[in-house]
């Protein structure tokens, strides 16, 4: 008979083997257990009972048989194969955290996996694998349970990060989850006038600056006279300039609109009221 069957790696497996005499008197001598045919153990009778205990490494299944020797008064005898199924592992659990979220575009992010199991301590350097949804971004080990990923290309909107702990002849695979959001950083934009009030036909140029907590903002710029498109501009070092003489006279509701780059969010500077006389 086995103590537990199925067991799981690691776990301790007793192996006990009854010889009951037709006499019914005391058996003594020894009991031979095999694993497949290969002597493990030579165990002598106490009670009419020898008993063996091991642990296994590696899950699989062993054909056991026990071999009582006999005696003066009893024959010796063999079991009937017993067959134990040692299967893969206890479970673990994977816990994964972010170093930050929302986080911005092009800004390192740190994703923390920890790995724990009620059976004992996972060990150091199991491999672990980080998803974004179902795409492989990167892999860590383990050290005392927790590996670590570290990334800067996560592209902006919401991603769902995995955690895959891969689980070896011990523990089971397990995953944790976390959500990151990416933002774009926000801008700010200031309009200005080189001559606020200007007389009809002067030249007049209209200076935006975008400004930003991340890289320098690129892209274009839509300076609009009320809901009329003046003209785009491209940026350059964080300024788009537009000149023009053809403002009628009147009173004109100018804006500068920053459509944004793949780093910086969209802003519209404050109404500059440009009188032309």
């Amino acid at each position: 008979t086995s103590s537990r069957n199925p067991a799981v790696v690691t776990e301790t497996v007793t192996y006990t083997a009854t010889v009951v005499s037709q006499y019914r008197g005391a058996v003594t001598g020894t009991v031979v257990f095999q694993d497949d045919g290969s002597t493990v153990a030579t165990v002598t009778m106490l009670g009419n009972q020898a008993a063996y205990s091991t642990k296994y490494s590696t899950p699989g299944t062993h054909s056991m048989t026990a071999t009582y020797s006999g005696d003066a008064n009893n024959t010796g005898s063999v079991s009937p194969p017993l067959v134990e199924q040692i299967n893969k592992g206890f479970t673990s659990k994977t816990a994964l955290t972010t170093s930050g979220s929302p986080s911005f575009v092009g800004q390192p992010v740190t994703f923390t996996a920890t790995v724990t199991s009620t059976h004992g301590v996972i060990p150091d350097g199991e491999p672990m694998t980080f998803y974004d949804f179902s795409t492989a971004i990167g892999t860590g080990t383990t050290a005392s349970g927790v590996a670590t990923f570290t990334t800067s290309s996560l592209t902006v909107k919401t991603h769902t990060i995995k955690a895959t702990y891969n689980g070896d002849a011990i523990y089971k695979p397990s995953s944790g989850t976390v959500t990151q959001v990416v933002e774009k950083y926000a801008t700010t934009t200031a309009l200005s006038s080189s001559l606020n009030p200007s007389k009809y036909g002067q030249a007049v140029t209209f200076a935006a600056t975008v400004t930003s907590a991340g890289p320098t903002p690129t892209g274009k710029v839509k300076f609009m006279d009320g809901t009329t498109l003046l003209k785009s501009v491209t940026l350059s070092g964080g300024v788009a300039k537009l000149t023009t003489s053809k403002l009628a006279v009147s009173t004109h509701p100018i804006t500068a609109q920053y459509l944004g780059d793949a780093a910086n969010g969209t802003s519209t500077s404050s109404v500059l009221d440009q009188v032309v006389q």
